[in-house]
């Protein structure tokens, strides 16, 4: 099974695909907002992942994590401690489970997983935008709905977001396999 993560220091979003490429685990690991050391955060979710012990994860795919300024929530501090904790997170999985990571921009990932979706440049909302995508893509997948404000709970973008990672994975392997078969014809 392919374990596909959109990694930040609040939450990780997480989805695991099986061999038929089908939707295995769709969910979210917030951390503890109090605690701000990387070291418990990851020996936090590396607990969390304890969770999937009987089965067997074969391979990793992974958010890039941001790389340059972006709006208001991209200072040189919070790239460098995304770059951080994404290696620390991937390193941990690496030497707990022997997979390597395969890493996916963002942007490109969504035109792999949503070819049709156009998110108009500037959007407020591209997240929204592509959850809208998933969920009609997905119409089982139950999301949860906060009882105060009636809006997605926070985390689901996160795991939509792993999903996105999941589904650029597959079709990017689809693709490879393809190429490999004309070469050999």
């Amino acid at each position: 099974m392919t374990i596909n993560l959109d990694i930040s220091t609040s939450i990780i979003g997480v989805a695991i695909f099986n061999e038929e490429h089908n939707i295995h685990d769709f969910t979210h690991f917030k951390f503890n907002e109090k605690d701000k050391n990387l070291f418990n955060k990851l020996n936090a979710f590396m607990k969390f992942l304890e969770k999937y012990k009987d089965i067997e994860l074969t391979e990793l795919a992974v958010e890039e994590p941001l790389e340059r300024f972006h709006g208001k929530f991209s200072s040189s501090s919070v790239i460098v401690l995304l770059q951080k904790f994404n290696a620390m997170i991937c390193t941990a999985i690496y030497l707990k489970y022997g997979l390597e990571p395969v890493f996916y921009n963002v942007k490109s990932a969504r035109k792999l997983a949503f070819p049709t979706l156009i998110i108009p440049n500037g959007h407020p909302n591209a997240k929204h935008l592509v959850w809208e995508a998933f969920s009609k893509a997905f119409p089982l997948i139950h999301f949860e709905y906060s009882k105060k404000t009636f809006k997605l709970v926070e985390g689901t973008y996160d795991s939509v977001d792993a999903a996105v990672i999941g589904l650029a994975h597959i079709v990017s392997k689809i693709k490879n396999k393809q190429r490999q078969i004309l070469i050999q014809s």
